[in-house]
Order: C-alpha cells, then sequence, then structure tokens
C-alpha cells in the first residue's frame, strides 16, 4: 500500500486521498483512487499520507475490475501505442481503436471476463456480430 501510495503522490491526472472509516476496525484507513473506470478503494491497517479524499464510498465493490480495466488501457497504449482517450472506456472511437490492434490482442480481450466493465467494447462486438471464439474479422 505504501508503494502505491508514493507512485499516486507522482501522478497528477488523478484524483486520490485517504479517508476513515470507524465501520470498519483495524483497517479503517481507506485509500481512494479515482480512475477513468471508476472508483477504486482500499482498506489497510496504516495511513501512508496526509492527503484527504473528499469524495465518498460509491458502493460499487468493483475495485478489482477497474484496476484490471486500468491496467489494460495502459498496457494496450504501451504496446500499441493506443492513446487512452481512443480506447474504451473514454470515447466512442472503440471501433477504430479495435480495428488498429492485432487479432490475438482483441481475442484476449473479447475473452476476458471483465470486458462487462467496458460498455464500449461489448457495444463493438454485438455490432460487428462477432462472438468471442471468430474475433479475426475486426482487424
Amino acid at each position: 500500500m505504501r508503494y502505491l501510495n508514493v507512485a499516486l503522490e507522482k501522478i497528477e491526472s488523478i484524483n486520490w486521498g485517504w479517508k476513515e472509516d470507524p465501520e470498519t476496525p483495524r483497517y479503517d484507513k481507506i485509500l481512494y483512487v479515482d480512475l477513468p473506470q471508476g472508483q477504486a478503494s482500499f482498506h489497510s491497517e496504516e495511513r501512508y499520507s496526509d492527503r484527504e479524499y473528499y469524495g465518498w464510498w460509491d458502493g460499487s465493490g468493483k475495485t478489482t475490475p477497474r484496476v484490471m480495466a486500468f491496467c489494460d488501457s495502459i498496457m494496450a497504449r504501451d504496446a500499441y501505442g493506443i492513446d487512452t482517450k481512443t480506447l474504451m472506456p473514454f470515447g466512442a472511437n472503440v471501433g477504430v481503436a479495435l480495428d488498429a490492434l492485432p487479432a490475438d490482442y482483441c481475442r484476449t480481450i473479447g475473452t476476458w471476463d471483465g470486458l462487462e466493465n467496458w460498455p464500449l467494447f461489448r457495444a463493438y462486438f454485438a455490432r460487428m456480430e462477432v462472438n468471442a471464439q471468430d474475433l479475426d474479422g475486426i482487424v
């Protein structure tokens, strides 16, 4: 948790901070991170920064899929040179972005359980009437 806190201190574009929740004894320090995919929250015994979070817990409990989607967007950008603003969930250009990706990457995404968190991907696959076993036609 300390390393995550250190990394977040270097990223100006992401809102984050700490709050305390007396309803969760022992792990009452909570790190909130507002990712482009939605809020992520992490309980901790220790607080690693004085930075306050002024929002509220969104109640979704979807930290894991949101963090995975965020990491995937970073990996797509680094591996394939795609700006995350052209890739879901940031905009409507998902078709253009997908058409630029290799078929194996699209196949991996199309069969990923976390696809539900990427509505524009789902919509694109539905529009193309592509099933998870045959994604070669989209690239």
